[in-house]
């Protein structure tokens, strides 16, 4: 029983770990090749800042 439950443990672990890698990952490609271009990027400030203000 110890043992099953030991496994299940090790999986979970395993999951838990290349979930975390891969949205730390993820965060860090985001930052550094933004997937909006420049341009768009003041739309997109805009846009969140009338979003505030209602």
């Amino acid at each position: 029983m110890s043992n099953e439950k030991n496994e299940w443990w090790k999986i979970m672990i395993k999951m838990c770990v290349d979930m975390c890698r891969y949205l730390l990952w993820f965060c860090v490609f985001f930052i550094t090749h933004p997937l909006a271009p420049s341009a768009r990027e003041g739309e997109l400030v805009r846009l969140s800042l009338a979003r505030e203000g209602e």
